[in-house]
This record gives C-alpha cells, sequence and structure tokens, in this order.
C-alpha cells in the first residue's frame, strides 16, 4: 500500500549561492491508472515535473522528444518489459546513462535484486512505501549533478 510521507524538499544548485534551477523531469511509465495518479500527483507535489506513459510506445516518444532524467517504471508490462524498455532506451548514447527506479511485485532471490540495483540504480517492491520512492529520487539526484 503507498503511503504519504512527509515532504522532501528538493534543491538544486549550479553554484554556490545561485539560485535553484528547474526541478527535474521523471517519467513515470505503468499501466495502472490509479498508481499512476497517486504517484504523479504526490511527485508534483515535490515540484518534480512529471511526464507520464501508459505503455512502452508512449515512452519511448517522450524520451525521444525530451529525455527525463530519472525513469520511474514497472517491471511488468504487456508489449515489452520495464527491463528490456530500458535496455531500449539505454542503447543510445544520449540516454545510455540515464537513471531508472524499477517497481516489481515479484518477489526476487539476492541475487537478481543485487544485478536489479547494479544496472538500474534503484528497485522498489511495489509495496513501497512513498517515502521509499522520494528517497530513492533524492539520492539519485546528485548522480544528476556530477
Amino acid at each position: 500500500m503507498l503511503r504519504v510521507a512527509a515532504a522532501i524538499p528538493f534543491v538544486r544548485l549550479d553554484s554556490p549561492g545561485t539560485r535553484p534551477t528547474a526541478p527535474p523531469n521523471i517519467l513515470l511509465v505503468g499501466e495502472n491508472l490509479e498508481t499512476q495518479k497517486l504517484v504523479q500527483e504526490i511527485l508534483k507535489g515535490q515540484h518534480y515535473v512529471v511526464y507520464v506513459a501508459r505503455n512502452n510506445s508512449e515512452a519511448l516518444e517522450i524520451v525521444e522528444l525530451d529525455t527525463p532524467d530519472v525513469v520511474l517504471l514497472d517491471v511488468q508490462m504487456p508489449s515489452m518489459s520495464g527491463l528490456e524498455l530500458m535496455k531500449e532506451i539505454r542503447e543510445k548514447l544520449e540516454t545510455e546513462s540515464l537513471p531508472a527506479i524499477l517497481l516489481t511485485s515479484e518477489k526476487l532471490d539476492i541475487r537478481e535484486s543485487n544485478e536489479l540495483r547494479s544496472d538500474y540504480n534503484v528497485y522498489l517492491s511495489k509495496t513501497f512505501q512513498l517515502k521509499e520512492l522520494l528517497e530513492a529520487i533524492v539520492r539519485i539526484l546528485p548522480q544528476l549533478l556530477r
């Protein structure tokens, strides 16, 4: 079950003493509209810009038009798995290091879980709490600023 956590503020500075820049763009990919709407509203409430794709072809189109800073996606989708989608996205030079947060309802063994974590920045079970998701995004952000 998703639970609303306390707001985690977003601050991104280009250099010391400057004003914060625009918040990161997050691409949310999945077929569960109810979960998408909830996560989208919470991320918008955190001042993130959120693009929503209901399927893989929409996700690829969004990435082509305006590369997001982070992709949040479901591992299990009808036409192509989230793992296959990220592999396709990362085949292009400009998106080869695009950070991803994968959501899955599958129970994974430790080895599979470690492989997902090493290949895909963050792996969360679909029973995650929103605080976990927000913390995962915040952990990825410093990687974007290097």
